[in-house]
């Protein structure tokens, strides 16, 4: 059951890494690349992000599945089934996907109708990036407010791995 979890947990981390490869292939064959240069290309530039998400995932989840006692025999099978997804799922996003879009992903496929979408998400996004930079101690302030705020928070919450159970005996 806890495998299921597992793999339940991990559906989305799994085609993450496969669809951020194939969109970037994408875009470069929207830029005039070949096919071979596009699969090159899109997969070359997101090799650090896409091995840094996956490796973020398997450092939290992979020493949980050492825990000894209730907790472990509850947690293992989950933990241990979602590092080895994910884990997969990051071999073939780079190795597969970019062999796979070479062959079918193909230049006439391409349309230029969904960048009409993105450019004004990138006109939005650089005015925020211009607005933070120009504001840099507001955002720093904001930055610092969220971290006492979280650890005061954190502080006032009660920990445990189950609630006391008191079955009146």
């Amino acid at each position: 059951m806890m495998s299921l979890g597992g793999l339940a947990i991990a559906i989305g981390l799994i085609i993450d890494d496969a669809v951020v490869v194939v969109e970037n292939i994408y875009r470069h064959l929207g830029l005039g690349d070949s096919p071979p240069e596009a699969a090159e290309k899109g997969t070359q530039e997101l090799l650090g992000p896409v091995i840094g998400s996956t490796a973020t995932t398997v450092v939290v989840f992979a020493p949980l599945s050492l825990l000894k006692g209730v907790v472990g025999e509850f947690f293992s099978a989950l933990c241990l089934t979602l590092v080895i997804s994910v884990t997969l799922s990051l071999i073939l996003a780079l190795v597969l996907i970019p062999l796979l879009s070479e062959q079918f992903l193909l230049p006439r496929h391409h349309r230029p109708k969904s960048e009409r979408f993105i450019q004004p998400v990138y006109r939005v996004y650089e005015a925020l990036v211009r607005w933070a930079l120009g504001h840099r101690v507001l955002v720093a302030a904001a930055v610092v407010g969220s971290v006492v705020l979280s650890a005061l928070l954190y502080l006032r919450l009660e920990t445990g791995f189950l609630p006391e159970m008191d079955e009146g005996g």
